[in-house]
């Protein structure tokens, strides 16, 4: 499996001793990069380009992309505006395919959770409509439906709920991403990465308590790779999470999740 870390844009320039974050992470094992891709959609055109040339510069890859769509963006309820979501993804799936992503994260709790007195049928139809429209636009990149609890958001909840809107989409580039905080924080069956693990193509990870980077061993993490290691899943493994110590507590946490990898 490889490891990368959710950073902010910032921290792949260059620092005050010269080396960005993303490079000393780098050098602590880490294999790629995760930032929020609404902030390099808005991004002026000179700044993305520095930041373009950081990352080329220190080989500190940008594979993943999180935060897809901005808030005030809305995927459902009657305040949608297809043109204002075609327009946007024109912008961000450019710069996405600039920075080298592999894969585009749809959380985004703000666009698509569903305004109260909605009905959550005709907004899944709605995202499913959305969807559809990103898949066409997003040629050469995965997307991954990412669950989140119920305190984030009110619809797709559950490994099964993301499951279904990915079977639902049916489009081969419409994946499903499991991630082990919010599955852990709303009790969803860690049994549910093995049951629906053919369509699961990256993983978010982090410590329940606190949400922060996990720097002591867990039991609950040797059965969450347990989980991984049913579906033979080898692919990207995103901490996204805050920390104490950001260096010391992101070489704990690789050093943890490779030694529990190996058993």
């Amino acid at each position: 499996m490889r490891y990368g870390y959710c950073l902010r844009a910032e921290d792949f320039l260059p620092g005050e001793n010269g080396a960005s974050v993303a490079a000393k992470l780098k050098d602590s094992g880490y294999e790629y990069f995760e930032t929020a891709l609404v902030t390099l959609a808005y991004m002026p055109e000179d700044k993305f380009e520095q930041l373009l040339s950081a990352v080329k510069k220190e080989k500190t890859g940008i594979e993943a992309l999180n935060i897809f769509f901005p808030g005030d963006i809305k995927l459902t309820g009657g305040k949608t505006d297809n043109c204002k979501v075609s327009e946007y993804l024109d912008i961000a799936l450019s710069r996405a395919l600039r920075v080298g992503a592999k894969i585009i994260v749809f959380g985004s709790a703000g666009a698509r959770s569903v305004p109260e007195g909605f009905p959550h049928q005709k907004a899944f139809e709605q995202l499913i409509g959305y969807l559809r429209l990103v898949s066409d636009k997003a040629k050469g990149l995965k997307i991954a439906i990412e669950p989140l609890n119920k305190k984030e958001t009110n619809i797709i909840n559950t490994v099964k709920e993301g499951y279904e809107l990915v079977k639902k989409v049916n489009r081969q580039n419409i994946m499903l991403l499991a991630d082990y905080y919010h599955m852990a924080v709303d009790n969803d069956p860690l049994e549910s990465i093995s049951k629906y693990g053919d369509k699961i193509c990256h993983i978010h990870a982090a410590d329940p308590d606190g949400r922060m980077l996990p720097t002591k061993m867990k039991d609950e993490y040797a059965l969450f790779f347990e989980q991984l290691k049913k579906i033979n899943y080898n692919g990207r493994i995103s901490f996204e999470c805050g920390y104490k110590d950001l260096l010391a507590d992101a070489k704990k946490a690789i050093d943890i999740f490779k030694a529990i990898e190996k058993k």
